[in-house]
């Protein structure tokens, strides 16, 4: 059909497929086709396919780079910024900014208040370019979207039982890529950091600093649950940047304690009894579901000021007063519930939800003023479109969705709103997709 198109580029199927798949939804009942898939191949091909608008995921020096590619390239381009889903502070969200981004972004998609403020205010000739749109994995934790994994939470506390879930979150110091000094080539290659100043250098071993003192107080929660509540199993689950066989070889002699890695957050989430963290993003996300969930904060750093969860949630500096609170909730406390009204305020600065639309509706009707001066064509691919890269094992195993994944993502879409029952996935590429626009 000829329309307009939008490029989703994705890189990891778990935390952003099904929201950008939403995204593509409420695309399609706008007359506009939308690609979708594995950012790899995508980047690959922007010379070699119909002009459109691409929306990015991020804003560091790897995604300004791509970002100034698609311009030449005749795109339009606009930006998310992913990784500040959970933070809070001035300093690190604008620390995720490359200084090219402004400039190479047409629209910058801010999720709240907080966010379009401080952006506003470096970059006051951006500011008409900044619209406040939510985050769409926000849109993923309503109460609608939570049926889609009754089930599996269902099937997990069946296998578990009853169990605390104990989120990590160690991707420098237990990098699944490799060392730490792998990880420090990451940060320095992706502008997280300037590794050839010392105080880039610093940054890197205070939070190198950081991720030690979290593991030390996961370590002496665990342990304190296994020797005070026998009746209760551990759930860990390591974040996907992690090298999880590092855990398995840990508690490989406990049997209460098990590393579970697959599968979507929410159904653990879900059929836990309550989630324990240190600053993770899934623990705002847990406040944001009305699931219980704690926070362990061990003295000698700054960074637990930066992540919001660390504000929504209950936090505790010293691990056996988190598990007296966590015994204490689970037989009824309450307390949980009782702080969550001042929690929503703190919440509400920083993620834009609204009761009346989607943010991945939101983030299309800001797009769709730049469709204009994108020419409406039939989607083909062009002379030099390859369907298959080579690609690194950890590229493959973060994006690996086929054909069947996405039309069961779409089917469950469709239920859970009762629409886009006309929206239907193509394979176009090697984890590469495209959706076409619904025919009123």
């Amino acid at each position: 059909m000829i329309a307009p198109v939008l490029y989703l580029p994705v890189e990891e199927t778990k935390r952003e497929l099904t929201s950008r798949l939403l995204i593509a939804c409420f695309a399609a009942e706008r007359g506009i086709t939308s690609v979708i898939g594995q950012q790899w191949l995508l980047g690959h091909n922007l010379e070699h396919v119909p002009r459109g608008l691409v929306l990015f995921k991020g804003n560091d020096a790897l995604q300004t780079h791509n970002m100034m590619f698609a311009k030449q390239s005749g795109h339009v381009t606009a930006a998310f910024e992913e990784e500040m889903f959970g933070v809070c502070t001035r300093n690190q969200i604008l620390r995720l900014y490359d200084p090219g981004a402004i400039d190479a972004c047409n629209l910058i998609l801010a999720q709240g208040g907080f966010q379009h403020e401080i952006l506003a205010e470096r970059h006051p000739r951006a500011a008409e370019r900044i619209r406040i749109v939510g985050n769409p994995r926000a849109d993923l934790l309503s109460s609608a979207f939570r049926e889609i994994h009754r089930s599996a939470a269902e099937d997990i506390q069946a296998h578990h039982g009853r169990f605390i879930l104990v989120n990590t979150n160690f991707g420098t110091v237990n990098a699944s890529i490799g060392n730490v000094f792998d990880s420090f080539d990451v940060c320095a290659r992706i502008g997280l950091m300037d590794a050839a100043t010392e105080q880039g250098r610093a940054d890197f071993n205070e939070w190198c600093g950081w991720e030690r003192l979290n593991f030390g107080a996961i370590v002496r929660f665990v342990d304190w649950i296994e020797r005070n509540l026998p009746d209760l199993a551990i759930v860990l689950r390591p974040h996907p940047s992690e090298n999880s066989d590092f855990w398995r070889r840990g508690y490989a002699n406990h049997p209460r304690v098990r590393v579970e890695v697959d599968g979507s957050f929410i159904p653990w989430l879900l059929a836990s009894a309550i989630l324990i963290h240190t600053g993770c993003t899934t623990g705002m996300e847990a406040f944001m579901m009305g699931h219980p969930a704690v926070s362990l904060t061990p003295p000698g750093t700054h960074w637990h000021a930066h992540y919001l969860s660390n504000r929504v949630n209950p936090a505790f500096a010293d691990a056996s007063v988190a598990g007296q609170f966590v015994a204490a909730e689970l037989g009824g406390a309450g307390r949980i519930a009782a702080g969550r009204a001042d929690a929503m305020a703190e919440l509400d600065r920083h993620v834009a939800i609204s009761s009346s639309k989607l943010s991945a509706e939101r983030t299309v009707e800001a797009m769709l003023p730049f469709f204009g001066s994108i020419k409406s064509q039939l989607w083909r691919p062009g002379r030099g479109f390859v369907a298959s890269i080579d690609r690194h094992p950890r590229q493959i195993d973060k994006m690996n969705a086929n054909l069947n994944d996405v039309s069961a993502e779409l089917h469950d879409i469709a239920r859970v709103f009762g629409r886009f029952q006309r929206v239907y996935a193509r394979a176009i590429g090697d984890a590469l997709f495209c959706i076409d626009p619904v025919i009123s």
